[in-house]
């Protein structure tokens, strides 16, 4: 979610009001991944995470509806409970750990595609393990604060019948890590790759 016009703006700036800026998108971004439980007791799981996944610029699906919803504004209406998330495109959006505890609770996710977030860490790959009882495909894409230890995480993922992992640069030895995986997942197709030329869309 980018106030009109504010982007432009930034952009526009000079080098040293743009140091000056950082602070402020560093203060949002944990405003915006701030968990609250009191919206999830309002609501439910499944509409307070689409919120705040909504509201960090990545995209929800909800089951038995149509495709990505990509406005905050155009959610399904009825009961919030009707509807409940399937799958969550994520690319170059300001979702972080504090964030994901909004899976939690939630049942019916089986798709979860992570590109270019440069805010996803390794605990946020920790939380992943909410949602190890209904994920089946998993995308990790160019997440560059996620290291070798983010990637022993996902064997909790005992669900997944597809891992696709790309360019991973804080990731040292990610031929260890795709024996690993093949390990511990072994009912999964894997790709572990390290080759950002060959990224699939």
């Amino acid at each position: 979610m980018i106030i009109p016009g504010l982007k432009r703006s930034i952009l526009n700036l000079n080098p040293i009001s743009k140091s000056m800026i950082r602070p402020f998108w560093h203060w949002l971004n944990h405003v915006w991944n701030e968990y609250d439980s009191k919206r999830v007791e309002e609501v439910g799981p499944n509409r307070a995470c689409a919120e705040w996944l909504l509201k960090c610029g990545a995209h929800v699906k909800f089951k038995n509806w149509g495709s990505y919803v990509v406005d905050f504004n155009k959610m399904p209406p009825g009961s919030f409970e009707a509807f409940k998330i399937e799958e969550i495109n994520a690319e170059n959006a300001c979702i972080m750990a504090r964030g994901f505890e909004y899976f939690n609770g939630l049942k019916d996710v089986k798709k979860i595609k992570l590109v270019n977030c440069e805010l996803i860490d390794d605990t946020a790959l920790a939380k992943l393990s909410y949602l190890r009882g209904s994920l089946k495909e998993l995308q990790l894409v160019f997440l560059p604060s996620v290291t070798d230890v983010g990637i022993t995480y996902l064997y909790l993922l005992e669900n997944l019948d597809d891992l696709y992992i790309n360019y991973l640069p804080k990731v040292k030895d990610y031929k260890l890590g795709k024996k690993l995986l093949q390990e511990k997942l072994p009912n999964c197709k894997i790709e572990f790759l390290q080759e950002p030329d060959e990224i699939k869309t």
